[in-house]
């Protein structure tokens, strides 16, 4: 892999304003999941920054991954992949968790793409079977051409 290889974010954000709870608890997330282990590219983010929809907060966490867009993703390790997988299951994990504990909705971005959302602490299908469920089908299709 190149060194000047582009880099994709994934963010997650509240869907309308968040509540002081809902934020205590995306910057703990955010600090508990930086010490669960190594991340590639570095621990998700507490993000809450003006902007998005008339001016409101945007409130959530972002993760930073390798870009697989072509050409870049034939260059990446299979290895890479799937760490970059186990790292977004996770910060869905924590997200869905947040969600039902607070009531709270959730949008999820791919870069600029709005992918899915989290609600009652429920990944939609969108994101099991678009974005998660094609990750694990270009790892398994990659792995299986390096045979």
């Amino acid at each position: 892999m190149r060194e000047e290889h582009p880099i994709d974010s994934l963010v997650v954000v509240v869907e309308g304003e968040a509540s002081d709870a809902v934020k205590a608890a995306l910057r703990s997330s955010a600090d508990e999941l930086a010490g669960r282990r190594s991340w590639l590219l570095g621990p998700p983010e507490f993000c809450d920054e003006p902007g998005g929809v008339v001016g409101a907060r945007v409130s959530g966490l972002a993760l930073y991954v390798h870009s697989t867009l072509p050409p870049w993703g034939e260059e990446l390790d299979g290895q890479v992949r799937r760490a970059h997988l186990e790292e977004v299951n996770e910060v869905m994990g924590e997200v869905g968790r947040i969600s039902e504990r607070h009531d709270v909705s959730f949008d999820v971005y791919f870069g600029p793409e709005l992918v899915g959302s989290v609600e009652d602490g429920r990944v939609d299908d969108s994101l099991l079977i678009g974005l998660v469920g094609g990750w694990e089908a270009a790892i398994d299709g990659s792995e299986g051409h390096s045979s």
